[in-house]
C-alpha cells in the first residue's frame, strides 16, 4: 500500500516552498472543479519516510498506547461526565460530535470531538467560518483551548489517529486539497494526529488562504519525512505550551 502511495511523487524540485499564485489565479482555484489538471506542487524530498520502517512504527504505536491510555483513565472519567453537563445546558444535542475523516492510506474512521456547534446539516459539508452562528458559547471556549479535541486520544487507543501527526481533515476538504495540490496524498502515508508540525508552528483552524494551506500541507510532508521519537516530543510540548499560554477567549 506504501508503494501505491510514494509512486505517485512528483519529480523532487528544489525550492522547500515553491512559488504561491498570483492572487487572480488564487481567485481561480477556488472555483476550480474536480479533475482541473494544474495542481501546486509541493517539495518532496527522494529519501523515504522513517516511518516506513516497522521499528519505529511500533515505537510511535507504543508511546501512543501509553499516553492515551493514561489519559482516557485519568482525565476523561470525570471530563466526560462534566462536558456533557455544560454542553447540554449550553445547547441540545448529544455530547460527542462523530465525523468520518480520512486516516492512513485513505481509510476513513469516525473521529470523536465534543460537540461545539448546534446541530445543524452543514455539518459534514461546511468547515468553521470566521465568526460562524453554528458555534455554541461553550464551543466557542472549549475550541479555543483545544479541550474538544480531548476524545480524539479514543482515537488513538483504538489504532485510529497518533497523538502527532497530519491533522484529519473532513471529507470533501480532503477532496478539495487533492484536487489543488500535487502529492497532497503523501500525508496519507501515516495515520492521522491530535495534533501536528504544523499546528505547533501556529498554523491551524479553518482558512481558505492558498498560502497558509500550502504551507500546512508542506509541515505535514515535512514531519512525514524527519521523523523521529524526539520530533515528536518536542512537537507535543510546543503544543502544550501554545495552548496554555493562550489568552483568554473573549
Amino acid at each position: 500500500m506504501e508503494k501505491l502511495y510514494t509512486e505517485k511523487k512528483s519529480p523532487h524540485i528544489d525550492l522547500p516552498f515553491p512559488s504561491v499564485p498570483t492572487p487572480v489565479e488564487k481567485e481561480f482555484i477556488k472555483t476550480i472543479q474536480p479533475g482541473y489538471s494544474r495542481k501546486i506542487e509541493l517539495y518532496i524530498d527522494s529519501k523515504s519516510s522513517p516511518l516506513k520502517h516497522l521499528f519505529n512504527r511500533s515505537i510511535k504505536r507504543s508511546v501512543d498506547i501509553l499516553l492515551s491510555s493514561i489519559i482516557i483513565i485519568t482525565v476523561l472519567p470525570w471530563l466526560v461526565p462534566l462536558m456533557a453537563i455544560i454542553i447540554s445546558i449550553d445547547s441540545k444535542g448529544p455530547v460527542f460530535f462523530l465525523q468520518k475523516r480520512t486516516g492512513r492510506y485513505g481509510k476513513k474512521f469516525r473521529c470523536i470531538k465534543f460537540r461545539s456547534m448546534v446541530q445543524n446539516e452543514d455539518a459534514d459539508r461546511l468547515a468553521e467560518q470566521q465568526n460562524d452562528e453554528r458555534i455554541t458559547k461553550v464551543g466557542k471556549y472549549i475550541r479555543h483551548y483545544h479541550i474538544d479535541e480531548l476524545p480524539q486520544f479514543i482515537n488513538v487507543f483504538l489504532g485510529q489517529m497518533s497523538i502527532i501527526g497530519p491533522r484529519p481533515y473532513m471529507i470533501l476538504e480532503d477532496k478539495k486539497f487533492e484536487s489543488l495540490f500535487q502529492n497532497y496524498h503523501y500525508r496519507n502515508l501515516v495515520k492521522p494526529g491530535i495534533t501536528g508540525f504544523a499546528q505547533s508552528n501556529g498554523n491551524f483552524g479553518s482558512t481558505t488562504d492558498i498560502q497558509l494551506l500550502q504551507q500546512r500541507v508542506q509541515f505535514d510532508i515535512a514531519y512525514i519525512q524527519n521523523w523521529s521519537p524526539a520530533m515528536d516530543a518536542k512537537i507535543l510540548l510546543r503544543t502544550f505550551r501554545m495552548i496554555t499560554q493562550k489568552p483568554a477567549a473573549v
